[in-house]
């Protein structure tokens, strides 16, 4: 998707929320592309 739609995507502060597995996966990406741990907010659902 970044590759594809080129962006900024340093500036915006993410909030990650749903199943664990769908938090970690985008922590894991975004974190990849360089964006800061400090602009990645969690929140985590279990039973789904």
């Amino acid at each position: 998707m970044f590759t594809r739609h080129p962006q900024d995507v340093f500036d915006p502060i993410y909030y990650l929320t749903g199943p664990a597995v769908t938090v970690t996966a985008m922590r894991t990406v975004l974190s990849s592309v360089g964006v800061d741990s400090d602009d990645l907010k969690t929140e985590e659902f279990s039973g789904y």
